[in-house]
């Protein structure tokens, strides 16, 4: 979404918001989906909604010494 930001005048106003593009991203209380680059380019997480979970293997103390 975008607005309008006027900088002139002695009052803080904004224009109407418009949608810049569409996405698949769902309304979710987590508003870190998104990060915007510095040259204005967008990178979305968007969950995968076909197939099944992926597994995910967590290695705890793999810096650690075995006996």
């Amino acid at each position: 979404m975008a607005v309008q930001v006027p900088t002139s005048g002695p009052t803080f106003e904004v224009g109407d918001p418009t949608a810049l593009f569409q996405t698949r991203i769902r309304p979710t209380s987590v508003r870190t989906l998104y990060a915007v680059a510095p040259d204005g380019r967008f990178l979305f997480s968007i969950p995968d909604e076909g197939g099944a979970l992926s597994p995910i293997t967590v290695i705890l103390n793999w810096a650690g010494r075995t006996k």
